[in-house]
């Protein structure tokens, strides 16, 4: 019986980034994890592909086929499509059109402006959610990896993904500290596209360059260098070329993003109390999001910081696994006085 309430009244999760959007459902687990991508044809309007298939079609299709990115820089950037592309999630997986007034719990920024939660709010309650319930990313993140955060200890996290990084403390559940800045990974995207088109006349694109960074490491761990081949249009002559680069030729390029990530941290670090700067010394510090996947990210970041800089598992899961946690234990999250600061519940008045 409570299991077919369950699938009438659900509570879902929706954790919606700039690069992918992940959804779970209480009762059912992880039901979507796909590109957040959205394939248009501009000629009718009409929806043509979601997540692998229109990442697929990416710089392969027709002018009036469109790849929209309806949720970037940590914000709902097309709220249109952004609809558009969770009644479909919802309705292939779950048959959305049979469930009546959902709770939806999502994950925003925690650095987030009131106008920004306001769009996420409208946005979920435009879907027919009954209730909407918010939760910092960055917090989600530390309870999907299990931080003890209602320990009166602080825990500093440093979350990030393709747009926005974050880098947070974590006190009796609250964030009590907080530095952000895009300097995610489609900023070190762009600087080695740049570099590439000045230094090799070479035109790369984004899905190359992507492929490209999480292959590279940030710290050499081996004492005999790699080689990659990197491909893409020569701009002088219009033609397919590829070239041949080391990997510490590739280091160099990847710099400036250890480095602006290194003055997020440092500036966070510096405004903390000394019983909060004691607790990050011996804690150190936690990765949690999609730049956890950057191979010795953490080690780079030790090196520059003089801190211990450590990777949590399943680091691109952690904000999805804490909001399974909160919506698998709603009750008590909603009346958790320690909560109170970081997590908004509004009612829609029927």
């Amino acid at each position: 019986m409570l299991q077919r309430l369950n699938s009438v009244f659900p509570i879902i999760g929706v954790d919606a980034g700039s690069s992918r959007i992940r959804v779970v459902v209480d009762g059912q687990g992880v039901i979507y994890d796909q590109p957040s991508l959205v394939a248009v044809n501009m000629k009718t309007n009409r929806i043509l592909a979601i997540g692998d298939e229109a990442l697929a079609m990416q710089d392969r299709v027709a002018s009036h086929i469109i790849i929209h990115r309806p949720f970037q820089m940590g914000e709902v950037y097309d709220l249109h499509w952004a609809k558009e592309l969770l009644q479909v999630i919802l309705q292939k997986s779950l048959g959305f059109r049979r469930m009546l007034s959902p709770t939806f719990v999502f994950s925003l920024p925690a650095s987030a402006t009131p106008a920004a939660h306001q769009v996420y709010s409208d946005l979920f309650f435009s879907l027919g959610g009954g209730e909407v319930i918010s939760v910092a990313t960055p917090l989600a993140a530390g309870i999907g990896a299990g931080i003890p955060i209602a320990d009166s200890s602080g825990s500093f996290i440093f979350h990030g993904g393709d747009s926005l990084v974050e880098a947070v403390v974590i006190s009796l559940g609250s964030i009590i500290g907080l530095k952000s800045e895009f300097t995610g990974i489609d900023f070190i995207k762009k600087k080695l596209k740049l570099m590439f088109k000045n230094e090799y006349e070479l035109e790369v694109s984004s899905a190359h360059i992507g492929q490209l960074i999480h292959q590279v490491d940030f710290i050499s761990q081996s004492k005999k260098p790699r080689q990659f081949l990197i491909s893409g249009k020569n701009l002088r002559q219009g033609s397919p070329s590829e070239i041949a680069m080391y990997d510490y030729e590739l280091r160099k390029g990847l710099t400036p993003f250890i480095e602006k990530n290194a003055v997020v941290i440092k500036s966070l670090l510096a405004r903390l109390q000394i019983g909060l700067a004691s607790d990050v010394i011996s804690k150190g510090i936690l990765i949690t999001g999609g730049i956890g996947k950057l191979s010795a990210f953490d080690q780079a970041l030790t090196q520059e910081l003089g801190v211990s800089v450590t990777v949590v598992d399943q680091p691109e899961q952690a904000a999805l696994l804490g909001l399974q946690t909160v919506i698998e234990n709603i009750d008590e999250f909603k009346s958790s006085l320690g909560y109170t600061a970081d997590v908004a519940t509004k009612l829609r008045l029927r």
